[in-house]
């Protein structure tokens, strides 16, 4: 009875998780995840929960390879898929449901488990939003996005045309391969299947990290510790974690080749090989730096295996097979538009791009970021407890994570002092993007000592309980840098009202200004064409965010230069689309309203540190940035940034709903300041002053007040 109760429920479970997967993409990537459930057979039920999307994605990423060459539309990856998950169900011995794994994990590690996951994404949820992140920073996001809509628009994952974003066609196309094909299954646009992902890379990156310490260290309660210190270290809410969004999942498939090697040195079965060649393929066409820190790691922990005397034939023979199964994995299916390996044998030294993070004063920041700001002081000794266990013992896994670490700052002192040539490691970028690397090695040492802490002392109890009081600082700041990182998202609801309606018009082309904000998002949401513009000419459509992203740059469109001349046809709270071609008289009405309404002015108070309030700096601020956002929160500072980096003119717009006989601003700077065009007085030698104006604002008219030069304005007061 038992026997045919199991087969039901997993029949069940076969019918109803594709079913999902075709009308929600967040049932589609857990398509992918089941498949690899399916695929893995290994008796441990959370290293098979945790590495089986690692080796879904590289079945998913083969099939679109596949199907490419053969010029058959991509379309057919989901029957293929489908029908691969039907045909390891019928050939499985047991049909017991997978979905209840979860159950089969000891208790202790099935709540520390649980406990980690919902530190890393269930408290990130309501924040959670399109990965969309402006100027430099968003450009990886974009050019990802670019490359995934391009396969879907062409059919294949060879593309041949590039639109506004330049290099994408020879990038490799595994990140891009899971976006189109969880797009496609779906059948949402791109940008939501990134945001799919990054949601479940969340997920991910705590049940990699449980995996990986378990294969290191062979204990159970290390690894669930070492998934629970992963959403409380700092570094992995490092800015380029939220841009480099293909690196943020080449994270986890990093930690799953690095168990997947250690499992298969341990199983040393023809299925362990290959395994072993598939997490390795996966991640190097998913990112290749990732991939090199791992057959670093491999190529470390096999020369120890060789100096003990310890199954170090097995070792060699896995190392040269994964690596050359992996790359010539990739080589082939990427043959078409694979990259030039030659090139990324020759070095990168002195160049200047890079020269602000090539100097030992990026390091001693870094090192301060990774282990004393933002609470990780508090993991600081839990993590050198764990470096210290792992030295004092014999295990040769732990030793070779110590000897890879060394090796990184290695490469990072090459790239500052030595440049000693090294293929593809000195090829690698920059400092920063080697350091990154590391990341996924220091919640596993963390895990480590708060085992071993654990330990010490009867009444553990109690110590546990005052470590998960302790561990509530670092969980804090990383959430504080989680939302100001989300926050700072450029398609959220506003931009997604205004993709909808501009969808519906019949236009060509949108312009939009060369800094990237949400605009430069409307080909893969909607389809629409743009062009990137300075100086908008006479006819056409352009669309300017208002909102304040910006960084070392803003937007070059001032909304403000088009009013009174240029019809607006659609305003959504701080984004204006001008129709060029008509006159501000022949503007929407309902456009009109949206506007006057929105920067309607109900209290005498424009507080530049109320987020609320930042509407009314329209143009020129440096608002909607992480490190802005962050300082905020934190209470480290109050007010709206004028751009820091150029001597330029912001401005504050807004219409009074009173009358009011006086101005006063408060700020800081070097700026002079104008009211509806007339000059009042300056702020000078970067002082905290008020400058108060004696002005008539009536109410219903609209008021700008310009800042010409560099200041904070922390508050805008307005009096009877």
């Amino acid at each position: 009875m038992r026997g045919a109760h199991n087969i039901s429920w997993g029949g069940l479970e076969l019918v109803i998780i594709p079913i999902l997967g075709l009308i929600n993409p967040y049932f589609s990537f857990f398509v992918v995840w089941y498949l690899g459930l399916m695929l893995l057979r290994i008796e441990d039920p959370g290293l098979r929960l945790a590495l089986a999307p690692a080796f879904g994605s590289a079945v998913v990423i083969i099939t679109m390879h596949v199907l490419s060459w053969a010029h058959l539309s991509l379309k057919l990856s989901i029957p293929i898929i489908y029908g691969t998950i039907l045909f390891l169900w019928v050939s499985r011995k047991e049909r017991k449901p997978l979905i209840l794994l979860w159950r089969r994990i000891p208790s202790m590690e099935r709540t520390l488990l649980a406990v980690s996951l919902l530190l890393s994404a269930c408290l990130k949820i309501p924040f959670l939003r399109i990965p969309s992140y402006p100027g430099a920073v968003g450009s990886d996001a974009l050019f990802h996005a670019y490359k995934s809509w391009e396969i879907l628009r062409e059919e294949t994952v060879f593309i041949s045309n590039e639109t506004v974003i330049k290099g994408i066609i020879r990038y490799p196309a595994g990140y891009h391969s899971l976006v189109a094909w969880i797009s496609l299954a779906s059948n949402v646009e791109v940008p939501f299947a990134m945001m799919v992902i990054k949601f479940f890379t969340w997920l991910l990156l705590p049940l990699g990290t449980y995996a990986a310490a378990k294969a290191i260290f062979k204990d159970g309660k290390v690894a669930a510790l070492a998934a629970i210190a992963m959403p409380l270290t700092s570094m992995y809410y490092y800015y380029l974690n939220y841009s480099l969004l293909h690196m943020f999942y080449a994270y986890y498939l990093f930690l799953a080749a690095l168990s997947a090697f250690i499992l298969a040195l341990d199983m040393d079965t023809g299925n362990a090989y290959v395994l072993a060649t598939l997490a390795s393929f996966a991640l190097l066409i998913t990112h290749p730096y990732p991939y090199l820190m791992f057959e670093a790691y491999a190529g470390f922990l096999v020369v120890l295996l060789t100096l003990s005397r310890t199954n170090w034939k097995r070792a060699w023979r896995l190392l040269v097979v994964q690596g050359v199964g992996s790359f010539l994995l990739y080589s082939i299916l990427e043959y078409p538009i694979r990259v030039n390996v030659a090139a990324h044998t020759k070095p990168i030294f002195g160049n200047p791009a890079y020269a602000f993070k090539d100097n030992p004063e990026w390091l001693t920041y870094i090192l301060k970021e990774t282990f004393v700001t933002n609470g990780q002081l508090i993991l600081l000794p839990f993590f050198i407890v764990g470096v210290y266990y792992s030295l004092r013992g014999k295990n040769l896994k732990a030793w070779a994570v110590l000897l890879t670490v060394l090796y990184a700052f290695f490469l990072i002192a090459n790239k500052i002092w030595l440049h000693v040539v090294i293929p593809f490691y000195s090829n690698i970028w920059s400092s920063e993007r080697i350091y990154v690397l590391i990341i996924p090695f220091l919640p596993i040492l963390t895990g480590r000592g708060l085992a071993d802490v654990l330990k010490i002392g009867r009444r553990k109890k109690i110590i546990g309980a005052s470590l998960a009081m302790v561990l509530l600082v670092p969980l804090f700041y990383v959430n504080v840098m989680n939302y100001s990182r989300e926050f700072c998202s450029t398609v959220d609801g506003t931009a997604l009202q205004v993709f909808s309606e501009i969808r519906r018009m019949n236009v060509g082309e949108v312009y939009v200004s060369t800094f990237k904000d949400s605009g430069w998002w409307i080909p893969p949401m909607i389809g629409k064409k743009i062009a990137i513009t300075k100086e908008v000419p006479d006819e056409g459509i352009v669309y300017i965010d208002s909102r304040g992203f910006g960084d070392v740059q803003h937007s070059t469109l001032n909304p403000l230069n088009f009013t009174e001349k240029r019809a607006l046809i659609l305003f959504r709270d701080g984004i204006w689309v001008f129709n060029l071609s008509k006159t501000w008289n022949e503007s929407n009405p309902r456009a009109l309203k949206c506007m006057e309404g929105y920067y309607s002015l109900r209290k005498g108070v424009i507080d530049g540190g109320n987020f609320e309030d930042w509407k009314y700096f329209v143009y020129g601020f440096t608002l909607r940035h992480p490190a802005i956002v962050e300082g905020i929160v934190k209470k480290e500072f109050n007010g709206a940034f004028s751009n820091l980096y150029k001597n330029d003119t912001a401005y504050v717009f807004f219409i009074p709903e009173r009358d009011f006989k006086e101005v006063r601003i408060v700020g800081v700077g070097n700026a002079e300041v104008f009211i509806n065009g007339a000059p009042a007085r300056a702020f000078k030698e970067n002082e905290v002053k008020t400058i108060t104006v004696k002005t008539h604002v009536k109410s219903g008219q609209p008021y700008v007040i310009e800042f010409r030069g560099i200041v904070l304005v922390e508050d805008i007061i307005l009096r009877k």
